[in-house]
Order: structure tokens, then C-alpha cells, then sequence
């Protein structure tokens, strides 16, 4: 059984890993960036939670 279950994990961990760093990774990070006042010019970020979503859907932006 532990030997089933070491080859299966073995087996499915590029696509797990795959999984991760392509798509979880990137989710994660747009969802922190889309928190913060980022500037790519300024290396100043500064956090301001959901005043750029209320921002944008009251018209504001």
C-alpha cells in the first residue's frame, strides 16, 4: 500500500508542482498586487486593501 501510494505521488507531482507555480502562483500574486498601490517605475508599494475595487466598480476609475 505505501509503496502504491509513494509511486502515485512520484508520478503526479510535475503536474501538482506544474499546477503551482503556473497557475496558483500567479492567481496569488495578482490577487496580493491588486491590494496595493504598485507603480512599476517607484519602488514605493504601498497597501490599501479594497479602495481599488471600490474604486472601480463605483465608477470612480
Amino acid at each position: 500500500m505505501r509503496k502504491g501510494l509513494f509511486y502515485g505521488l512520484l508520478f503526479t507531482s510535475p503536474a501538482i508542482l506544474g499546477f503551482i507555480i503556473f497557475t496558483l502562483g500567479p492567481m496569488i500574486a495578482s490577487l496580493v498586487l491588486s491590494l496595493t498601490d504598485y507603480n512599476v517605475f517607484k519602488s514605493q508599494t504601498a497597501f490599501v486593501g479594497i479602495d481599488n475595487y471600490t474604486k472601480l466598480f463605483s465608477g470612480e476609475d
